[in-house]
């Protein structure tokens, strides 16, 4: 399974609301709207990927790339063309993607609504962009001739392949920051690479011998993902701090959490991504100051949804990700409810938690199948690694 696969992964939620059991007047009321980004083509599925401080999202409508903005779609397919791709959008509306020459080989390009200027090239014969910083950096791939992947940055100056870990044979970035730090994944290793200090090892909670996948990296330089607590074993999302990689906890301590997944996170720390349950249900989930919440309680339950996976988050805490309203897949955007304080006081996490605890234990809805967490966490990237 491809690290692309692995990002698009359709999980699963469970739904769970407040009910007066928890004796917490102030959570009654919902913590987020949800607008549905629809898809457009009929018995199709969509789904939210990427999301700017705008509010723009970059996702997926039947089998298009689209973006969802403004309470329209615009079709981002004619952009990259035929055997093309879309990766990256940044806070100016700008995209990123590959597109095919005249050789019949990818090309990265950068389109800023005026013009589309193509990167440099290594002469490899496929390259993939994967994100796109503030400043027109892309993280992404080379597809080399011998087959092999590398990691990669491109800017106005070039591009650069930027290698492996010691022992690995294939890598890939990515996730790219403003000061144009990226994170991604070396073989069955997670990495973090800056042009100071260059590719570095982020290490894995299981040890030595234990697969660790990076998803994402903030402006601080910290990166989420997930990693094995023991090689082959159960997987856990994790945040890593540039020093110590921290395990996210369980969603509410309602159950011990079986596998979870980090995916993004923004500027102030905050980490959304999906969270298996006891019976190998998945539920889309908000981490942040050590607590693990469940984002189907923070919205209105009479609106019908069933949040199933949260992909990405923006510094003003809108989150995107995919879900089921009324029965139908479908993307959505989360935004705060300023005017009652969208994301709780750090203070206040643990009484939600206590609460959760107690409310709707009965109300959960569980949908899915479980999943082998060796099969989830190594990608093919890992097969060619000596501890694969």
């Amino acid at each position: 399974m491809t690290l692309q696969t692995l990002r698009s992964l359709r999980t699963m939620t469970l739904a769970l609301t407040l009910t007066a059991a928890c004796a917490l007047p102030a959570l009654a009321a919902p913590r987020y709207t949800i607008t549905e980004l629809p898809a457009t083509q009929p018995g199709t599925a969509s789904a939210g990927l990427r999301l700017n401080e705008s509010g723009a999202v970059l996702g997926r409508d039947g089998g298009r790339t689209v973006l969802f903005q403004g309470g329209g779609v615009v079709d981002l397919s004619p952009l990259a063309g035929p055997g093309g791709s879309i990766g990256g959008l940044n806070d100016a509306g700008h995209l990123a993607g590959s597109r095919m020459n005249g050789t019949g080989q990818t090309r990265i390009f950068l389109s800023t609504g005026s013009v589309d200027p193509m990167f440099g090239t290594l002469g490899d014969p496929a390259e993939t962009a994967t994100d796109l910083n503030n400043n027109g950096a892309v993280s992404g791939t080379l597809t080399l001739a011998s087959g092999a992947r590398r990691a990669a940055y491109w800017d106005v100056t070039g591009v650069y392949d930027i290698g492996v870990l010691p022992g690995d044979m294939n890598s890939e970035a990515v996730a790219i920051n403003s000061s144009g730090q990226m994170g991604g994944n070396s073989g069955i290793h997670g990495f973090v690479w800056s042009r100071a200090t260059g590719m570095s090892d982020i290490g894995a909670l299981g040890g030595p011998g234990a697969a660790t996948v990076v998803q994402d990296i903030n402006d601080s330089g910290w990166l989420v993902g997930f990693s094995e607590l023991t090689p082959h074993g159960q997987v856990s999302g994790f945040v890593y701090d540039g020093a110590v990689m921290t395990p996210i906890g369980n969603i509410g301590q309602l159950f011990p959490s079986l596998n979870s997944f980090a995916r993004a996170i923004n500027a102030s720390g905050s980490v959304v991504g999906e969270a298996q349950r006891d019976d190998g249900m998945f539920s889309a989930f908000l981490y942040r100051e050590g607590a693990t919440l469940e984002l189907q309680s923070l919205i209105d339950p009479m609106l019908g949804w069933d949040l199933r996976s949260a992909l990405d988050i923006n510094d003003r805490g809108q989150i995107t990700g995919f879900g089921f309203v009324n029965g139908r897949e479908s993307g959505y955007l989360l935004t705060p409810i300023e005017a009652t304080g969208a994301v709780p006081e750090p203070g206040t996490w643990a009484l939600m938690i206590l609460g959760f605890g107690v409310a709707g234990a009965g109300l959960r809805r569980r949908r899915g199948a479980a999943y082998s967490a060796a099969t989830l966490v190594r990608p093919i990237l890992g097969a060619s690694s000596p501890e694969a």
